[in-house]
C-alpha cells in the first residue's frame, strides 16, 4: 500500500468518526423533537434577532392596558351592561369575564332604541364611537341621552369613547375625518344630567403611537374615554 493511499485512507476515517460521534448525539429516531420560539431562527418570522424582546414588550404592554382598562370600567360581577356600537363592540369580551355568569351584557345598535329597558336596571353603558356619528343625521341626542339616563341605576357609569377632533371644532368633522370635539361630548352628557368623574385612553388608540416606520404617529387621533356617573339618589328621598 503507498504512503499516499494510506494518507486518504486515514483521512477518511477520522471523518466518518466525526459524523457517527454526531449522530450518537441525535435523539432516537421517531422521537420528534422539541422546539421553542429561541430555537427558531428570527429570520423565520420576518424579524430580527432583537425583535423577540420587543414582542415580549408588547405583549407585557397590552396586558398593562387591559388591566388599566378593567380598572377604569371598574364592572363587578352580577352588573348588566349595555353596549353601544356600530358593530361588534371590542370592549365586550372583557366586560364579560368581569360581570361573570350572574350578570349580563346587551349589545345594542347605534339606533337602537331603549325603550324596553327598565327604568333604573343598568349599571354601566358604553357609548363606542357612535356619538360622532349621532351628529351625521338628525337623531335626537338630547333625547337618546335622557333616555340613557332612564336606564340607569343612580350612581350607575356612562362612559364614551369617541376620537378627538380639537379644541373649537364642534362637529364640523364628524364625516372627515370622523372625529368630534371632546369638549363638545362633555357639555351635552352634563346637561343630560351626568357627572363627569374621569377620564382614560382606549388600548392601541392615542397620540403618539408608532407607525410602519416605529416613529410616533402624527395623523393618528387622539381618542378618549369620558366617564360619566348619573347622581345618586339623595338620603331621604
Amino acid at each position: 500500500m503507498s504512503k499516499g493511499f494510506s494518507f486518504s485512507l486515514s483521512v477518511l476515517t477520522l471523518c466518518a468518526t466525526i459524523v457517527l460521534a454526531g449522530c450518537d448525539s441525535r435523539k432516537p429516531a421517531g422521537q420528534p423533537e422539541s422546539k421553542t420560539i429561541a430555537q427558531v431562527p428570527a429570520a423565520a418570522y420576518g424579524m430580527l434577532e432583537s425583535d423577540s424582546v420587543d414582542v415580549n414588550k408588547s405583549a407585557r404592554i397590552a396586558e398593562q392596558k387591559k388591566q388599566d382598562m378593567l380598572s377604569f370600567f371598574w364592572a363587578q360581577p352580577g352588573q348588566s351592561v349595555v353596549t353601544i356600537s356600530d358593530g361588534p363592540s371590542e370592549y365586550v369580551e372583557f366586560l364579560d369575564a368581569q360581570v361573570g355568569e350572574a350578570g349580563r351584557i346587551l349589545s345594542l345598535g347605534m339606533t337602537e332604541s331603549l325603550a324596553d329597558i327598565e327604568d333604573s336596571s343598568i349599571d354601566i353603558v358604553i357609548a363606542d364611537t357612535i356619538y360622532r356619528k349621532q351628529t351625521m343625521s338628525e337623531f335626537d341626542r338630547k333625547t337618546w341621552l335622557a333616555d340613557v339616563h332612564r336606564v340607569m341605576k343612580p350612581d350607575g357609569t356612562f362612559i364614551v369613547a369617541e376620537a378627538d377632533a380639537g379644541e373649537d371644532k364642534g362637529t364640523s368633522q364628524v364625516k372627515s375625518p370622523e372625529r368630534i370635539e371632546e369638549q363638545l361630548v362633555i357639555d351635552e352628557v352634563r346637561a343630560a344630567g351626568f357627572d363627569i368623574i374621569g377620564h382614560g385612553v382606549p388600548p392601541e388608540h392615542g397620540q403618539g403611537l408608532p407607525n410602519a416606520d416605529g416613529e410616533p404617529a402624527t395623523d393618528l387621533p387622539v381618542q378618549f374615554l369620558i366617564k360619566f356617573r348619573k347622581p345618586p339618589v339623595p338620603p331621604g328621598l
